[in-house]
């Protein structure tokens, strides 16, 4: 018996059972894959075991050793008035992509 596949995103995914795939821009395409976690951002990939899934906090206390942005910083920031995404960012500048509410 299969075990239900969970997607949220972009994906094509052939011959392959209980994964859980979340993409928010790519497309991403599995063959033949089974059990695998799947998340992906703008700027980061995670494929991971499904029953080896709870030692993401392991990958986390790597980037912060090795002083990484990526587990601290997010490309999306919430705020009362809308929200903004970070496209580049460099020592003297930093340019975002604003997304305002109605009457934010």
């Amino acid at each position: 018996m299969l075990e239900e596949i969970f997607v949220r995103g972009k994906a094509i995914l052939k011959y392959s059972a209980g994964c859980y795939l979340h993409t928010h821009n790519a497309l991403v395409s599995t063959i033949g894959v089974n059990d695998l976690v799947i998340v992906n951002t703008r700027y980061a990939v995670l494929i991971a075991d499904k029953g080896q899934s709870e030692k993401v906090s392991d990958i986390v206390a790597r980037l912060k050793q090795s002083n990484r942005k990526e587990q601290q910083q997010h490309v999306t920031n919430y705020r009362p008035w809308g929200y903004f995404e970070s496209l580049s960012m460099a020592p003297r500048f930093q340019v975002k992509l604003l997304h305002i509410k109605p009457g934010g």
